[in-house]
């Protein structure tokens, strides 16, 4: 059996049921002795129905204790906003959190007084009422992200609403509301930090382009510098090699000639050991002519256009080798189209042929 009824409940009872009975006593009176037997005992029957009956209506009242206990936990103590709202939007009951959210105290919001779009921003008013339009004629939980008044801008929560049959047959609506203020000020300084990366990006990309246009104008103006230096080096070894072939080759050919003529008389004036003199140096003269005449013809410039790189290394594998122990073998075409590449194989080349013959 339950617990008993108070101490102060139970005296009042009994007092009140004895002065019923007297009354009784009063208006009827008392039954015969043969009745008092079935009496008393149709009393401890009716006794035994209601101790029975107080016994369910205690058990009863600790059900309905439990279920309210754990109503209080799971909406009053919810760790988000919980609010029952009518079809006209009207807030019929939220909890501690919801009643925080909404900036009001929990007995005005249960008053029945309070219209929760009062407490919406004017810049969420319309996505919350279509919000309302939706949950009311769904069948499915609806949600939607609004900004609620208050201080600093108010609170940023998401709202989930479900429809749910109400008093007198009416259509409520159960709304959760989850803070989404933190994540929103994430979000915006994400955002800004975002708009300001970006600017360092273009700032340091700007940068960047300009220290390649003046790399870019510090290589053409090498590229310009050696062209040109090229050019002074080409122009200085075409003098030199026209300077050997015109003026000392002449001359080295002259010498010999006049040296052979020298010979000549001599070996008529009967001085044969004056005369071979005379004609080995001829001789030698005139292979140091060949020799000069064969670097002019190394030095004076060479035409790159067209085949004129492979014309070139082939004339100089053949004076490098009389013989033809040296050669030049090409493969298709060459003809670099840098001419100052061209030019650079060529001297090379050249300087490969003089470092052999030292």
């Amino acid at each position: 059996m339950g617990q008993s009824l108070p101490r102060k409940a139970k005296t009042a009872l009994r007092r009140k049921a004895a002065a019923v009975v007297r009354s009784e006593h009063e208006k009827t009176p008392l039954p015969a002795a043969h009745d008092l037997a079935a009496l008393v005992e149709e009393l401890r029957i009716h006794q035994v129905e209601l101790e029975i009956q107080n016994a369910e209506l205690e058990e009863a009242r600790r059900h309905a204790e439990i279920l309210q206990m754990r109503y209080f936990r799971h909406f009053d103590l919810a760790p988000v906003g919980m609010v029952r709202i009518s079809d006209k939007g009207i807030v019929l009951e939220a909890n501690v959190m919801g009643a925080a959210m909404l900036g009001a105290e929990r007995q005005r919001l249960h008053s029945g007084r309070v219209v929760l779009a009062a407490h919406v921003a004017t810049g969420s008013q319309v996505t919350f009422q279509a919000h309302l339009r939706e949950a009311l004629a769904s069948t499915k939980m609806e949600s939607c992200e609004i900004r609620l008044r208050g201080h600093a801008g108010g609170t940023f929560v998401r709202m989930q609403s479900v429809g749910c049959r109400g008093e007198g047959d009416t259509m409520d609506l159960l709304v959760t509301m989850t803070d989404l203020t933190a994540l929103k000020q994430a979000e915006e300084a994400i955002a800004v930090l975002n708009v300001e990366l970006e600017g360092r990006v273009r700032d340091r990309t700007t940068q960047l382009g300009e220290a390649y246009r003046t790399l870019e104008g510090t290589m053409d103006e090498r590229r310009r510098l050696e062209h040109e230096i090229l050019d002074i080096s080409e122009r200085e070894r075409r003098r030199i090699g026209e300077d050997l072939h015109d003026d000392l080759c002449q001359q080295l050919s002259g010498i010999a000639l006049i040296e052979e003529v020298l010979a000549a008389e001599l070996k008529a004036k009967g001085d044969p050991v004056c005369a071979g003199k005379a004609a080995e140096v001829a001789r030698l003269l005139k292979i140091s002519a060949v020799k000069t005449r064969d670097i002019a013809r190394g030095l004076h410039h060479v035409d790159m256009d067209g085949d004129g790189l492979a014309a070139a290394l082939q004339g100089l594998a053949t004076r490098a080798n009389p013989k033809g122990r040296c050669h030049f073998q090409k493969t298709g075409s060459v003809s670099p189209s840098d001419h100052v590449a061209a030019l650079h194989l060529c001297c090379i080349a050249h300087e490969a042929d003089v470092n052999a013959r030292i």
